[in-house]
């Protein structure tokens, strides 16, 4: 996958994220305000491997991140988990 591809479809991805994170639930309420994402597809594993490279490049570089986890679920379309720096 290209990194134009991945970014077309982290694009999306993130605006459907957005929309259910401004919709807020008592689940996005416990994520830390200022927390960075990164989605991971319900149905994209070619763009979940690399989502996974990245996560783990900024992991590298000392930040925290939540990985955004698309579901099947309507009534929970998303999961979160946290990932810390390797130190």
């Amino acid at each position: 996958m290209s990194i134009k591809e991945q970014a077309k479809f982290n694009s999306s991805l993130s605006e459907k994220l957005a929309v259910y994170l401004n919709n807020s639930s008592k689940e996005t309420k416990k994520l830390p305000k200022n927390s960075s994402f990164v989605t991971f597809s319900a149905k994209n594993a070619k763009l979940n491997e690399q989502n996974e490279k990245l996560v783990s490049s900024l992991t590298k570089k000392g930040k925290v991140i939540y990985k955004a986890i698309q579901t099947n679920n309507s009534d929970h379309p998303w999961t979160f988990e946290k990932v810390t720096p390797n130190h």
